[in-house]
């Protein structure tokens, strides 16, 4: 028999008087598995992981979650082509060296641990789950994730949005909700956002001011105002002669502070954000 998909909820077997020890521990059948799942133990105080020693070569997507664990388990560093891994309601405080080795995965869900740092660099990772921790704080990313897409940091115990996030060049959304120590933007972080927005002053064309303005404003009426005024083909095509603008979502204490988007994208991308001011520029 071959397995491609196994899950097992700790929860639901012990209901049905299944011992989990019965998992056998090394297995051929596992080396075609591509999806696992050991979620909710009733428990976890009590639960132990058995020491899986099968082939997880093949093994794409992983989940262990809500199961009291303290640390990785070792035979996840064998799992080669993991693409996604979530760990989430765990008791985990510190992630392996090791998991930088992971080099297809792609997706990283470390919510709801005990984590006071994060992993030092992964060239693979697009998107970053590391709410509901005890994060301080990260140090200089600057080329250590260069395909990071997604970081959620919410509900940790950062004081300051750090100037290293800019250095996540492929960087489109960073959300850090309901944060309660967090009260500012690094200074460094600030003076760059600010020399952002001043390029307008740099710029002639009164089209290319339109967009830089809708930028500052961040609503939507704005720049659907300025849509209306220059013909959206020509504005968006000098505009993008200029102005190197990449997705970029900035989400901090349930509101969003700043979203820059290429003009051609608009239409589709831009939300109402109801939000009177951004860092005191308006």
């Amino acid at each position: 028999m071959v397995i491609k998909n196994l899950q097992i909820f700790i929860r639901w077997a012990k209901q049905h008087e299944i011992e989990f020890e019965y998992l056998p521990s090394s297995a051929t059948e596992f080396n075609q598995l591509e999806a696992m799942k050991i979620a909710d133990a009733p428990n976890p105080k009590s639960f132990r992981l058995p020491l899986l020693v099968a082939d997880f070569s093949n093994l794409e997507y992983l989940e262990l979650s809500w199961l009291g664990l303290e640390q990785l388990p070792k035979w996840v560093e064998s799992c080669k082509s993991l693409e996604a891994l979530s760990i989430m309601g765990n008791e985990i405080e510190t992630l392996p060296s090791w998991i930088e080795n992971l080099s297809k995965l792609e997706k990283l869900d470390c919510s709801s641990n005990d984590l006071y740092f994060l992993p030092s660099s992964s060239s693979s990772l697009l998107e970053l789950d590391a709410s509901y921790n005890e994060l301080e704080g990260f140090g200089s990313w600057e080329g250590n994730f260069p395909n990071l897409i997604k970081l959620n940091c919410s509900r940790t115990r950062m004081e300051e949005i750090p100037s290293s996030l800019l250095n996540l060049q492929s960087l489109k959304e960073f959300i850090c909700e309901d944060s309660p120590n967090l009260s500012e933007f690094s200074k460094e972080l600030k003076h760059k956002i600010d020399l952002q927005l001043q390029e307008r002053k740099k710029v002639k064309d009164i089209k290319q001011k339109a967009y830089l303005d809708a930028f500052k404003r961040n609503t939507l009426n704005t720049y659907r105002r300025y849509l209306k005024e220059y013909p959206e083909g020509q504005y968006a095509e000098e505009a993008r002669a200029r102005i190197k603008v990449k997705r970029f979502k900035l989400k901090i204490n349930n509101e969003v502070h700043l979203e820059l988007i290429h003009p051609s994208d608009a239409e589709d991308t831009f939300t109402i954000v109801q939000k009177k001011s951004f860092l005191g520029l308006d």
